[in-house]
């Protein structure tokens, strides 16, 4: 008799499950149904960005989303939309990184854009300008916003599609504007930033009349903590204008010259270079001589002919501006040249 009452009690148990599962597929079913036949109520815009948009604005989003007015949004039923498709078509824009849309409970489009920021300003050796962001996306200029951004100048490349070093100075701009953006002393420090033909930075800064060597963009952080160091325990006891130029790009020092020193470099440059050019003119008229003399010998021309060749001017390593061959030097009839006589 018990055994026949819980078989009993099992029986009802399951049949209820049974109808409230069937009852909530009729429900779901007839929601679906519901829904599918309800109409977008409108549109609603928003930013993910923490400020406001700069570059592009509710309207621009809107003509995408219309196809500049000639699609409806409100009132268009709501299982005629593509959200997918639509995310597509805004994340086509330029300054549009991401976007997510969906129908909340009142069947209003959400829209939540993702702006694009950019970083720096980048000036090619060519004159072209464009912004990056910090994924090294070109971000063209814009008409109705000028961020105050950190300039970079002669960058070497106009090509979208670049070299490994014209890359590798791309991620040197991205850490050094992230870093400099991070910092308000060296925001406001660090007026320009100008790209060497080595590839290697030169930052201008706004107080100092020096000029920052800072070497490629690899260990910034490194870089900038020995810069801050000698400006805090140098440059603020003994004046801003005292040095000229502060190279901060060798490891674990920092070398900086004196105002002043620089014309000295120079002048020994110059000096050094004239005595190449002395020294390339003297071989020249030995090596002419020896000539004459070994055609007045009556050596066979091959051999004279060998050591004309060999009389070729010589090429220096000095660095640039390169040396310029001295003008020919018009033969002397004595065994030695006028230059190295002595005056009787």
């Amino acid at each position: 008799m018990e055994e026949k009452k819980r078989n009993i009690r099992y029986w009802l148990l399951a049949s209820l499950w049974v109808v409230a599962g069937a009852s909530l597929c009729v429900l779901l079913v007839a929601a679906m149904q519901s829904k599918g036949k309800n109409t977008c109520q409108g549109l609603d815009i928003q930013f993910k960005n923490a400020g406001s948009s700069l570059f592009i604005d509710k309207k621009d989003v809107q003509n995408i989303l219309t196809a500049n007015q000639t699609m409806t949004i409100a009132g268009k039923a709501l299982k005629s939309f593509n959200l997918n498709e639509m995310e597509d078509r805004l994340k086509k824009n330029t300054w549009i990184e991401d976007a997510e849309l969906f129908f909340d409970n009142n069947d209003f489009l959400k829209v939540k854009v993702k702006e694009r920021e950019p970083i720096a300003r980048i000036f090619t050796i060519s004159g072209n300008s464009f912004y990056i962001d910090s994924s090294l996306e070109r971000l063209p200029l814009s008409e109705k916003f000028t961020p105050r951004l950190l300039v970079f100048t002669n960058f070497p490349s106009d090509k979208n599609r670049m070299s490994k070093s014209d890359s590798a100075v791309m991620k040197g701009i991205k850490d050094i504007s992230l870093y400099v953006g991070r910092d308000s002393f060296w925001t406001a420090q660090i007026q320009q930033v100008d790209i060497s033909e080595q590839r290697n930075f030169e930052l201008v800064p706004t107080i100092g009349e020096h000029t920052i060597l800072f070497g490629d963009g690899t260990e910034v952080d490194r870089k900038f903590r020995r810069l801050m160091i000698f400006y805090q325990e140098v440059l603020a006891k003994l004046g801003w204008s005292k040095y000229s130029v502060i190279n901060v790009q060798y490891t674990g020092q920092v070398v900086a010259t004196r105002r002043g020193e620089e014309k000295k470099a120079t002048s020994d440059t110059t000096r050094v270079k004239q005595f190449f050019r002395q020294m390339m003119a003297q071989t020249q008229l030995l090596l002419e001589d020896s000539l004459d003399r070994a055609q007045q010998n009556g050596l066979p021309p091959a051999v004279a002919g060998a050591v004309k060749n060999s009389a070729t001017p010589l090429k220096t390593s000095v660095s640039s501006p390169p040396l310029i061959n001295p003008s020919p030097v018009k033969k002397q009839s004595k065994s030695k040249p006028k230059a190295v006589m002595k005056k009787k």
